[in-house]
């Protein structure tokens, strides 16, 4: 059910503009809307720029820090320009806090790295001291592969060298000081056993001991900062999300103005506000503003993009999920919400339909809604979904696969399958024509009545003309044939009436749409075949005794776990696609507007 919406324009005084804009976010009742170029754009209220930029930075530290923020009430208080001081000097602590981190980060990444380089050393027998500047001897430091190979081909081209190696966490590195004449050859070599050098330029003098303690302190320095950041987080946890809730409003009152239209003195709002507020809602803007304030209730345009509220009893107002997922209606356009809470659960049970695995879907689910209410709406489709598939278990007398009593309809396949056919076909007849009769009363709302008639009319009576036909050809009824094709040129003319050229092109597709609800059939068919083998495969291991009871009973179970799932998933995809294109096509457009009034916070 939609809400009827009342067209309000607000024109006050600006000296009441800052109270006028308080209570509306308070009441949470003017859905406001662009004006109707009356006078220019309104400008926003001074600290707009100031909050934004305080509100980004709140958010950015509450990001670091993993403080969440949606919040209902703000327990803290504080005037605009005091948090905006106080979160200043946070980001401020923050910044040189990064800056002593990054400090002591360098530090520490360079002294360990010397201390690497130290044990290397260590391991070479060589100091600092070895590298320097000779007049003919050339050096080098690194890792190398299959150093044994290396020095042999060395050995071929020259003596004229030193060569110290140690083994460092399995790799050889390597100290040569050669004769600078086979230096470049002896590059070439290293080279070709994947040589990697390393540099020692960048190191004092120091003691390993020195190293160490270098390296101590910053790691010493960063568990502070680490200290430090922890304190800060606990001082803010609760401010942060207490102040971003206060600047958030503060901010949607400087900047309301930008949605408003203002001359020197007055200013003008556009809205909507549901019918049913619209006495309460006057009588508290007119008292905030002292009587210095106009309301004037204007009658809806056909050009107005109308907001659309939805107001469905408990238990239909999950169905409402379907259209978040879709589109909303628009404003006069019905709500399909009804349809989906009757039929979607019926289209599922008679796809899923056996009395077994009604029941367990139905406890699982309600065990689920308890453990995640924050799913509660879908829980509850699948609740409803539930009881669909209990009610056709009835009907088709299925219980995990076994027929428990004689069926109503059989879904057997060694039985007649001509009643579960005739059954889904009636359904697909019964569905698409109600979404035609929703449909004439929204063409009647938008265009009139004879659009109406012409329109959703046309299909049903070319139905109607086939119908006629068929029975009348196959001698099932006492009527002469020319009846229905009258009744033929009949839904002919009016469909050329109602949609022109196109209606006539896509007469094929009632009949597609009606056929495409054999897919109860299909689906309800392999959801019993599947049980049904399942139940044939366990039968020879319980006749075999003993283990054979394990092994049956488990592969009941896990048989029937993997079926229910399937039957799920195909049921409720399928149900779901019968309404979007098969239902929906014959009334819904959709493309409505969420009411969202002004100071409202979704979640």
């Amino acid at each position: 059910m939609i809400n009827d919406m009342t067209k309000l324009r607000l024109v006050g005084s600006k000296a009441v503009m800052p109270k006028i804009i308080a209570r509306l976010q308070e009441l949470k009742i003017l859905h406001i809307v662009e004006g109707q170029n009356e006078a220019e754009k309104g400008s926003s209220l001074p600290d707009a720029e100031l909050l934004s930029s305080t509100l980004v930075k709140i958010r950015a530290i509450a990001s670091k820090f993993n403080i969440p923020l949606r919040k209902e009430h703000a327990a803290q208080k504080g005037s605009v320009k005091g948090i905006a001081k106080e979160i200043e000097a946070l980001a401020q602590k923050l910044i040189k806090i990064a800056d002593e981190e990054k400090e002591s980060n360098d530090i520490l990444r360079k002294q360990q790295d010397h201390l690497e380089k130290a044990k290397i050393l260590k391991a070479l027998k060589l100091d600092l001291d070895a590298f320097q500047e000779y007049s003919t001897l050339s050096y080098t430091v690194g890792f190398i592969k299959n150093i044994e190979a290396f020095e042999a081909k060395l050995k071929e081209k020259t003596t004229k060298y030193s060569l110290r190696k140690a083994i460092i966490e399995k790799k050889a590195v390597i100290a040569l000081f050669i004769d600078s004449s086979f230096f470049d050859s002896a590059k070439s070599m290293l080279t070709a056993h994947d040589f990697i050098s390393i540099d020692f330029s960048d190191m004092k003098q120091s003691s390993e001991k020195r190293i160490k303690e270098t390296v101590a302190k910053a790691q010493s320095n960063l568990k502070g900062i680490g200290r430090k950041r922890i304190n800060l987080k606990k001082e803010y946890a609760k401010k942060l999300p207490d102040y971003e809730f206060l600047l958030s409003n503060e901010l949607e009152k400087a900047e309301a103005p930008l949605r408003f239209q203002e001359t020197d003195k007055a200013f003008v709002v556009w809205g909507f506000v549901p019918k049913e507020d619209i006495e309460h809602s006057i009588k508290e803007l007119r008292n905030a503003a002292n009587d210095r304030l106009v309301v004037e209730i204007h009658a809806i345009d056909k050009k107005d993009k109308v907001p659309i509220e939805l107001e469905n009893q408990k238990g239909v107002n999950s169905f409402q999920f379907f259209l978040d997922l879709y589109t909303l209606p628009k404003y006069k356009e019905i709500d399909p919400t009804w349809f989906m809470f009757i039929t979607f659960p019926l289209l599922f049970g008679f796809m899923l339909g056996d009395y077994g695995y009604g029941l367990t879907t139905l406890v699982l689910f309600w065990f689920m809604k308890k453990a995640m209410p924050q799913f509660k709406r879908f829980f509850n489709i699948l609740i409803f979904a539930s009881f669909g598939t209990i009610f056709f278990g009835l009907i088709f007398g299925e219980f995990f696969g076994y027929e428990f009593w004689h069926p109503l309809i059989s879904r057997n396949p060694h039985h007649a399958l001509e009643p579960l056919m005739i059954a889904a076909l009636f359904a697909g007849v019964i569905h698409v024509n109600a979404g035609l009769i929703a449909g004439f009363i929204n063409e009647f709302r938008a265009h009139g009545f004879m659009t109406a008639f012409y329109e959703k009319f046309g299909w049903i009576f070319l139905q109607a003309s086939v119908a006629l036909l068929a029975l009348s050809y196959t001698k099932v009824i006492l009527l002469l044939p020319i009846v229905g094709w009258i009744v033929l040129a009949l839904s002919l003319f009016m469909l050329y009436k109602g949609e022109g050229v196109r209606g006539l092109v896509e007469i094929p597709s009632i009949f597609g749409n009606i056929l495409s609800y054999l897919r109860l059939m299909a689906i309800g068919l392999s959801s019993v075949g599947l049980a049904l083998v399942i139940n044939d495969q366990a039968a020879p291991l319980f006749a075999a005794g003993g283990l054979g009871y394990v092994w049956g009973a488990l592969l009941l179970i896990v048989g029937h776990i993997i079926n229910i799932g399937i039957g799920m998933l195909g049921s409720f995809l399928h149900s779901l696609r019968l309404h979007y294109v098969e239902l929906f096509s014959k009334f819904y457009k959709g493309g409505g507007i969420r009411f969202k009034p002004f100071g409202y916070k979704e979640g």
